[in-house]
């Protein structure tokens, strides 16, 4: 009944009754009912009854009725609303006996219901809240609160019943939970209420309705802040505080009730002390203050200033570490504040400026740039007074400071540029930046301090590059401002962002003359035109140089070049159309569009290229000329040792070079000549450049004049100076500037046309190089050549007075050459790059023979002796480089050397590169890693370029005749017991067969190429100790076969031995190693030329007699594949073959190897027999251990009878041939065995020894009688028997015990003849 009151009084409220039940129609259609139709009241009856029933998961049933409700829109009877709710309510506000899941379940059941009965439901919920007792309200209030949000409009019209409700709930929590249930609530209506309220247009309440929702809302409000604001537990404090500020925010349109707003809001902004996620604090008064703002009232000014005390107060408190998303929300909150009362909130960021804590200041230049930013008009009107304020912390040493100011300066620069009219802001953060490149400059920050400086760097050009153009103003605030941070170098880095905002400009035609100096601010004027060095050749000088400086990296490079191109019509009118199409070429090549990764060298050449085509096109020696000497003045303030000035030294030449005013371009030479320091390594390449670059254009000019520079040095200087002082400071440098002026000769060598270098290759050049030499030699010029006078030439340059050299003068020269001493390094080197640059020249243009025969030969025998006199180390070694790679450069100009030249230059160069230490022995001798590191470098490339040349020298003459004097200067480099040696030798035998196997072509067919001794030579280095060696040797035999292919026009099929590379590397096995170098000896025995079988075994004794370990081991196995595959095919050389195998019993250093010998023979007895036993008793004399070992051998293998044999009918022929007619003065014991005879006996003795019974019985007949006829000749008594007629008569098993006796007989016999032999029985 209660329920039914209140249901009656909320109709009243609304002004609206229920409805009554409408009777069915009598007229209606009967007939049968659908079974759709009654499932929805049917089952939400029989889940009722579940409920009343208490069948079941009570939580289950609520979500199956949840479910039913909100499937379908039908209205369901009186009596079933009311008992469904009576169940629910008695579940939602049960104390005990329930879950909590139960109760959210039925919570959930009252709002699906609301759907159709939402004033059933609301009647329920409110008449709960006021219900007296210790009932559970907690779920009754977070229903209210589930309702409000899903039905926020329905709820209106109750909204004065339910604040009664809340109201009376307020004053009855009983603990925690509730009351941030009531809270939740609370919020939740406060902010439905706030929007309506808002919205009064259409509101279907009354005005006394709306005035009497006002005054609950005050209740409530003080209510709650009556009894809840003392609450200690920090959720209990943060439910009420997002309960409250809706409630003040609707308070605030009512002006009678504001003063008790403004007196909670200082206990709101109290909150951020007694908090602990003050997050919370600061979104509700965000919330406060955009109800605040909309309401459009005034705040008190001591609340304002509440407001940012605080708020400030939480942002710059080092203490709290807030998130940046709370960070954002105290700046929105001052953003607001400042748009309610602008004036009071930027005077008080001003006053914090001021601030004493860092933290403080730079918290206040974030906010009044994020007050800068926003697009308010009352901040636009402030935007002056604040950039004022902001001045007067630019000069704050703090880096947060400075790096505060440079963001306030972006969100200045982003909103309003004409702010900056009374302040350079742009002129702050190019001065920020040259500040902070200073202090890093300086070397004494710290790691952090220096990290910091760098990051204020980048921050200023991202500051710049952000820049908006579009920005009204910003195009006069930046134009021409701009181009004073052009040139001064300390801004080289803001090219980057400069050029962006350039090239937006030139976009916007911001750049055209006719808007100079229009609306031009009169101190940007003044400051311009005190700015005497802008000038089109000062500003195509900077950026030229920071275009080409290698240090700049490809980013500052683009930039600069972009510069130029937006500022083309500053510079030069006619360039306009060449730079817009080659300065995009450019910056494409930067990207690395074209290659993967720009050379530094390549892009300094295309840039000259641009540079010069720039220059032709201008075509105005007048301006050219001013560009020189700007060039010129930025040549001689450039530190030394700068990639700057080396790059200056090739602009000013290539500037020279255009210029067509000769005077100028010969007094530009002469001045830098003579003021360059050649003792920097980089001063005398500058000199280099310098020349070279200005005789592309003045070849004849620029030899003239740099003769005149260099015959005033030869004679002014005085290089003999006595040995016995030491080299003064100014000796020193006359040494380097001969050195430079050698290289410079050279460098104009490479650059001159084929008429040019023809007509001054030998007296101007060459000779001139010689010259410059002998004078910075220690030795009186007079004593060397008196012919060879170096005289100054003339400046008008009528003709030219150049040095002659005659080959009669070399000999002089050649003695200051070979006394040359490690103290002359840095000349030899000079010396010797001018002879591999002139030579280089001289193959370029292709006219070999114009070039003096006499003086290429003396040039080389100068080289020659360099490489013989000088001592390998470091730096000497790259000495013996230079030398090797001059001479395969010279050698290329097809020289006519003979045989014996050719030897000895080869032998010389592998004297002093191949026996050098290894990589350990020099790391520990010299100590130094890197220093040990590029000497082995050296030696690296040292023993390639000895591969080119060597294949140089065999292309000039492809005869099979140098080829084997090669190889013969290679042989015993290869057979070195030092491992090092052979390594090194490796690699200039595989860089000469590559390239033998690549381009040469022997000059007869069917040329002899000594395959069988290089196979031999290099077969055992397969399996070599180390590993690079095994690899190596492997590759010179792949190329060792196609050369032979090659050079007898066959076919290469088989596998080519490179491919097993991989299986001789370190990480396989020893064994597998040795099968893998097997292998491969398989594949070149099968290409193997069958005549060459000698050399090959002669190469294989020399392993034998030199080598130890492995190597022996692989030479063993590669003999044994030889005479397996090829043995059967070489009859005519099986003698020799023989031959040099016994020399191998005698000479091989590591006998346990001796097996491999006696297989062999074993191998080649197969094959051919009777001429391999014959050659045995001859060759393998005398019978020594090893040849006794070797008879047992072939006696255990199968042709072992076949050997016997062969040993009976030789020992009967050699019977035969000693028997003679018997006299009767010549007695038997006269007789006396010949050593065949001997040699045939012991053999058969080793044979029979390891033979059979059977096959020894089958031979019997055919062995005794030469052996008894020894034993007679070797006693003195005749042996008589009957051949074999005592055996006629006797049984078989007594013949065979007969022959055994025999046998035994016969054995000790031939051991007696044995030592008799030992004893010397048989020297008469």
């Amino acid at each position: 009944m209660e329920r039914l009151r209140a249901l009656s009084g909320l109709f009243t409220c609304v002004g609206c009754r229920p409805r009554r039940r409408r009777r069915h129609s009598r007229g209606r259609v009967t007939g049968p009912v659908p079974e759709a139709a009654p499932t929805f009241a049917t089952v939400v009856t029989s889940l009722l009854e579940r409920l009343q029933d208490e069948e079941g998961d009570r939580a289950q049933t609520y979500c199956e009725l949840e479910s039913v409700l909100w499937g379908d829109d039908s209205r369901l009877q009186c009596g079933v609303v009311n008992r469904l709710i009576a169940e629910v309510s008695r579940d939602l506000t049960a104390d005990q006996g329930v879950t909590e899941d139960t109760k959210m379940a039925a919570s959930d059941v009252l709002v699906a219901l609301a759907r159709s009965h939402f004033s059933f439901v609301i009647a329920e919920l409110q008449a709960q809240l006021k219900a007296p007792g210790e009932i559970s309200k907690e779920f009754v209030l977070i229903t209210v609160g589930k309702l409000f949000s899903t039905y926020a409009l329905q709820c209106i019209p109750f909204m004065r019943m339910m604040l009664l409700g809340l109201r009376t709930v307020v004053g009855q929590l009983g603990s925690s939970r509730i009351l941030r249930a009531a809270c939740g609530v609370l919020e939740q209506w406060a902010k439905g209420v706030n929007i309506y309220i808002c919205t009064w247009k259409g509101c279907p309440l009354p005005a006394t309705e709306k005035e009497q929702i006002y005054e609950n809302l005050s209740q409530v409000f003080c209510s709650v802040a009556g009894n809840w604001l003392d609450c200690q537990e920090e959720e209990d404090k943060q439910a009420v505080i997002r309960a409250m500020t809706p409630l003040m925010c609707i308070l605030l349109h009512k002006e009678e009730h504001r003063e008790q707003v403004w007196e909670q809001l200082l206990w709101l902004l109290h909150q951020y002390r007694t908090v602990q996620d003050t997050s919370r604090v600061t979104k509700s008064l965000i919330y406060f203050l955009e109800a605040l703002e909309q309401v459009q009232t005034l705040i008190p000014k001591g609340k304002c200033l509440a407001i940012s005390s605080v708020v400030y107060n939480e942002l710059t408190d080092d203490t709290k570490e807030h998130s940046q998303d709370h960070k954002a929300e105290l700046t929105q909150c001052i953003l607001l504040q400042a748009r309610i009362c602008p004036e009071e909130t930027i005077l008080f960021l001003e006053s914090q400026l001021s601030h004493e804590r860092e933290a403080g200041r730079v918290a206040a230049l974030g906010l009044l740039g994020a007050l800068a930013r926003c697009d308010e008009p009352a901040m636009t009107e402030k935007l002056p007074q604040v950039v004022e304020a902001v001045k007067c912390v630019c000069r704050d040493p703090s880096t947060r400071v400075r790096r505060a100011v440079l963001h306030f300066i972006r969100e200045l620069l982003s909103a309003n540029a004409q702010s900056c009219s009374a302040w350079d802001a742009v002129g702050y953060i190019f001065s920020e930046f040259s500040q902070s490149s200073s202090r890093r400059a300086a070397g004494l920050l710290s790691a952090q301090e220096a990290q910091e400086e760098g990051g204020l760097q980048g921050l200023c050009m991202d500051v710049l590059g952000s820049l908006d153009i579009s920005v009204r103003g910003m195009a006069k605030l930046l134009w021409p401002r701009l181009l004073i941070y052009v040139l001064p170098a300390k801004y080289t880095g803001m090219l980057i962002p400069l050029s962006r905002c350039l090239r937006a400009l030139a976009e916007r035609n911001e750049l055209t003359a006719a808007r100079e100096h229009q609306e031009l601010d009169p101190d940007v004027l003044n400051s311009l035109l005190q700015e005497t060095t802008l000038t089109p050749h000062t500003l195509l000088a900077r950026l030229l140089v920071v275009a080409g400086s290698p240090f700049a990296g490809s980013e500052l490079q683009a930039a600069a070049l972009l510069v130029m191109q937006s500022l083309h019509s500053r510079i030069h009118g006619a360039v306009g159309a060449l730079w817009n199409t080659e300065i995009p070429l450019l910056l494409q090549y930067l990207k690395g569009e074209n290659e993967n990764i720009p050379d530094s060298a390549e892009w300094e050449r295309h840039l000259l290229k641009f540079l010069r085509a720039s220059l032709e096109t201008i075509k105005d020696d007048a301006w050219i000329k001013r560009l020189s000497c700007e060039l010129s003045q930025r040549l001689d303030s450039s530190p030394s040792g700068s990639g700057e000035k080396a790059f200056l030294y090739k602009a000013l030449g290539t500037t020279l070079g255009a210029c067509q005013e000769l005077p100028h371009v010969q007094e530009k030479l002469l001045q830098h000549l003579k003021k360059a320091k050649p003792e920097e390594p980089s001063e005398a390449q500058g000199i280099i450049s310098l020349v070279c670059q200005a005789a592309d254009s003045h070849f004849r000019l620029a030899l003239e004049t740099f003769t005149t520079f260099a015959a005033t040095l030869c004679n002014a200087q005085c290089f003999g100076a006595s040995r016995r002082k030491k080299m003064t400071r100014a000796s020193r440098r006359a040494q380097a500037t001969c050195n430079a002026a050698m290289l410079t000769y050279s460098s104009m060598a490479l650059r001159a046309s084929k008429e040019q270098l023809l007509t001054h290759v030998e007296a101007d050049i060459v000779g001139n190089i010689l010259l410059l030499y002998i004078s910075s030699s220690q030795v009186p010029q007079e004593t060397v050549c008196p012919s060879m006078k170096i005289q100054a030439l003339p400046l008008d340059f009528p003709h030219v007075h150049m040095f002659l050299l005659q080959p009669a003068d070399l000999h002089p020269v050649q003695s200051v050459f070979f006394s040359a001493g490690p103290q002359n390094l840095e000349k030899n080197l000079a010396l010797v790059q001018s002879i591999t640059e002139v030579g280089c020249a001289i193959q370029a243009v292709g006219n070999f023979g114009s070039f003096d025969p006499v003086l290429q030969h003396k040039l080389l025998l100068i080289l020659q002796n360099l490489m013989r006199k000088t001592l390998w180390d470091f730096p000497a070694s790259s000495l013996h480089l230079k030398v090797i790679l001059a001479l395969e450069q010279w050698s290329k100009l097809k020289i006519s050397f003979s045989r014996k030249e050719i030897c000895s230059l080869l032998s010389d160069c592998c004297q002093s590169i191949l026996p050098l230490p290894s990589a350990d022995e020099q790391m520990e001798e010299i100590g130094n890693a890197e220093v040990a590191l590029l000497q082995l470098q050296s030696l690296h490339m040292a023993t390639k370029a000895l591969g080119r040349l060597m294949a140089v020298l065999l292309k000039t003459k492809p005869t099979t005749v140098v080829f084997v004097d090669i190889v013969h200067v290679l042989w015993l480099r290869l057979s070195s017991d030092n491992p090092w040696e052979r390594k090194r030798a490796l690699q200039v035998y595989a860089q000469l067969l590559a390239d033998c196997r690549d381009g040469v072509t022997f000059q007869t067919r069917c040329a002899y190429v000594p395959f069988g001794s290089l196979a031999g030579l290099l077969g055992p280095l397969t399996y070599d100790p180390v590993t690079s060696s095994r690899q190596l040797a492997a590759t010179c035999l792949s190329s060792l076969l196609h050369i032979q292919a090659k050079a007898t026009n066959r076919v290469f099929e088989t596998d080519d031995p490179a491919s097993w590379c991989e299986g001789l590397s370190n990480q396989i096995a020893a064994s597998q190693q040795l099968q893998t170098s097997v292998k491969i000896g398989k594949i070149v025995c099968k290409n193997f030329p069958k005549e060459q079988a000698t050399d090959f075994m002669m190469a294989i004794k020399e392993t034998f007699r030199r080598a130890r370990g492995r190597r022996v081991r692989a030479a063993g196995n590669w003999m044994i594949t030889f005479v397996k595959i090829c043995g059967k095919d070489i009859l005519p050389d099986v003698p020799g073959v023989l031959s040099i195998l016994h020399t191998c019993t005698w000479s091989m250093l590591q006998t346990s190897f001796m097996y491999f010998v006696h297989d062999a023979v074993l191998i080649l007895a197969r094959y051919h027999e009777e001429l391999t036993t014959d050659v045995i008793i001859q060759k393998f004399v005398p019978m020594d251990r090893n040849t006794l070992e070797l008879w047992r051998t072939l006696g255990k293998d199968s042709i072992g009878i076949c050997v016997l044999r062969r040993l009976s009918e030789k020992l009967k022929r050699v019977g035969d041939d000693s028997s003679e007619p018997s006299s009767s003065s010549r007695r038997l014991e006269d007789h006396q065995p010949s050593p065949e005879s001997l040699t045939v006996a012991c053999a058969i003795s080793e044979v029979v020894s390891v033979q059979s019974e059977k096959g020894v019985q089958s031979l019997l007949p055919s062995l005794l009688p030469g052996l008894l006829l020894q034993v007679s000749e070797a006693l003195g008594e005749e042996m008589l028997f009957a051949p074999l007629s005592p055996w006629r008569g006797l049984s078989e098993d007594q013949r065979r015990e007969d022959n055994v006796r025999s046998f035994t007989d016969l054995a000790a016999t031939q051991r007696c003849f044995s030592c008799l032999s030992l004893d010397g029985a048989w020297d008469e």
